[in-house]
């Protein structure tokens, strides 16, 4: 999902982003901690969008999807 928004905002596709964002959100399991810092960095995002700040949006998000993959990887190493 995270590379769908970051295409949509070099797009500069304000509804597409914020439909993405809108998904991310509705995805969240606010039973486990990082779901409410998630939740308002979505927020954040949208808002941005609206601004037309796509370069901000990807500042926050191209870091915390190669964090998301690193931890994937790592737990792929851990499963093989």
């Amino acid at each position: 999902m995270y590379d769908l928004v970051l295409q949509a905002t070099y797009r500069e596709d304000d509804k597409r982003v914020r439909e993405i964002l809108s998904t991310l959100i509705t995805g969240l399991n606010f039973d486990h901690e990082p779901a409410g810092q998630l939740f308002s960095l979505y927020k954040y995002c949208q808002g941005l969008s609206r601004k037309g700040q796509y370069e901000e949006i990807r500042e926050v998000l191209e870091p915390l999807r190669d964090a998301w993959q690193e931890v994937a990887g790592q737990n792929q190493a851990k499963v093989g």
